[in-house]
């Protein structure tokens, strides 16, 4: 359940992003949906049950994580007709706001409701920093993948 909920905050912010475009994200950041290994949680790539899975090293969350920032600004990049200013300062968000939400997970003491609504503010954060260099279509196309994000949270809500 623990996971299922960081995995939701995950989603809730720019990572959400790439769960919504279907690249890859819950392979990373160690959101209980298989380690990386398409065949689900604690399968080996041969259909067996395997060992406790291992821990992924910093280095490999960090280039998860990059891999992840990148992938989303393309699919931004391509959906929003975004210029090169543009790219560099979505980029710069994302990578942002995804530092903050993993320092947020990973921190005790907080409850998963403090840790939602501070997640909850770094993306609202990053989202109207992003709508400030975008035009007027580019503004309605994000503000449309965001709504869309948000359905897709209430479900996932809704479900857990």
């Amino acid at each position: 359940m623990k996971n299922s909920i960081i995995a939701a905050f995950l989603f809730m912010g720019t990572c959400s992003f790439a769960q919504m475009y279907g690249n890859g994200i819950g392979s990373g950041y160690g959101s209980g949906y298989g380690y990386g290994n398409p065949y689900g949680a604690g399968r080996s790539s041969m259909g067996m049950p395997s060992a406790q899975p291992r821990e992924k090293s910093a280095d490999e969350i960090e280039k998860e994580r990059l891999e992840t920032v990148s992938k989303i600004v393309e699919k931004l990049k391509k959906d929003l007709t975004l210029d090169e200013l543009q790219v560099v300062i979505v980029q710069k968000e994302f990578d942002a706001s995804s530092k903050k939400i993993n320092a947020i997970l990973k921190k005790e003491g907080l409850s998963q409701d403090e840790k939602m609504q501070e997640v909850q503010s770094i993306n609202e954060t990053a989202e109207r920093s992003i709508l400030n260099f975008l035009n007027d279509e580019q503004k309605k196309k994000f503000k449309e993948i965001i709504a869309d994000r948000q359905k897709k949270m209430e479900m996932i809500k809704s479900k857990s």
